[in-house]
């Protein structure tokens, strides 16, 4: 139940004068102020679809005449600038979190963050109740990405080399979609990539721990997964990722417009997955029926045996890849 709050109503003298009769209304939590936020805004949008259609038929007059995003290369390089961008994000949380700096007003963020509500978990304590000296530190997470980048974008100046984009280039005659189509390729691109990835991953995990190891040990080196987790990946599983996702969006024909979005979401997602944080604007607090998240990807990270899906809950929900209470507090060790 939501805490309560005590309001005054007036008395029989109005706002001025009598005394009032004290009444308790629900408190709304952080979580449920999020997700009527978040309804109001797509209230919103289907109120004004008219607008918004007009405004992506602007936007794509605008881009399909401009060369940098015609180049065979825009989508690897909205993904690599959307990556960048998303990581240091959760770089700057973390530093505000722990650092101590600006006279602490930034510690609040340690609530949401994950490494320390297990840490507290295990002492019977909240995180405020915590002392500073006992809260786990942030493990180095930064080092290692450049190389990650020259990996990940190696590949498909090869395939830009052997006009492997030669569909997208044709796309580019395309005439502008509606809002709607927009928004349906994006979320479509996202179920159909998790849905094949979770095959993968699933097979990563159980075929053997020799093809665990060769295959996604690296991804798993830190048992507290840090934002920049999400490309600390094996060569193969940078294919796999790559080849899920161009798959999901070559198979529902998306328009570029589609398609650059869906990048700079996408990598929103696979970088707040890994963030270690649970926010009360992520997407398992907005709809916790539907997404997975963070919380889910914390315990895959740290027991390995159970929460395949990245975004989705159903595959895991309906294959039996979840964890009971029980077996979970063996994994509160911080």
């Amino acid at each position: 139940a939501a805490p309560l709050r005590s309001v005054a109503l007036p008395g029989p003298g109005g706002l001025g004068g009598g005394e009032g009769t004290a009444i308790a209304l629900p408190r709304l939590s952080e979580r449920a102020a999020w997700r009527l936020g978040v309804l109001a805004v797509a209230g919103l949008a289907v109120a004004n679809l008219g607008a918004l259609d007009a405004g992506v038929a602007s936007l794509w007059e605008f881009l399909r005449t401009k060369a940098w995003f015609r180049a065979d290369m825009w989508e690897p390089y909205v993904a690599v600038g959307s990556f960048f961008t998303w990581l240091h994000g959760w770089l700057l949380v973390d530093y505000l979190a722990t650092s101590g700096k600006f006279g602490g007003r930034f510690s609040g963020l340690r609530k949401y963050r994950l490494q320390d509500q297990w840490a507290a978990a295990k002492k019977g304590k909240t995180v405020a109740e915590m002392k500073p000296d006992e809260l786990p530190k942030p493990n180095r997470w930064y080092a290692g990405w450049p190389w990650e980048l020259v990996v990940y974008l190696a590949p498909l100046f090869v395939l830009a080399h052997f006009n492997a984009f030669a569909p997208r280039r044709a796309a580019l005659e395309w005439a502008a979609p509606s809002f709607l189509t927009v928004c349906g390729q994006i979320g479509a691109g996202l179920f159909l990539y998790d849905f094949f990835f979770w095959f993968g991953h699933v097979a990563m995990h159980k075929i053997s721990p020799r093809i665990f190891k060769w295959s996604h040990g690296k991804h798993h080196e830190n048992n507290e997964s840090r934002a920049s987790d999400t490309v600390r990946l094996t060569v193969l599983e940078e294919v796999v990722d790559v080849l899920c996702s161009i798959a999901a969006l070559r198979l529902l024909q998306a328009h570029p417009i589609s398609r650059t979005f869906y990048n700079i979401i996408i990598t929103f997602l696979l970088v707040e997955l890994h963030c270690g944080y649970d926010m009360p604007w992520s997407p398992q607090n907005l709809f916790p029926q539907v997404f997975a998240g963070s919380r889910r990807h914390h315990i895959h990270h740290r027991v390995g045996r159970s929460y395949f899906g990245k975004f989705f809950r159903w595959m895991d929900d309906l294959f039996g890849f979840v964890e009971k209470d029980g077996a979970l507090k063996k994994a509160t060790k911080p």
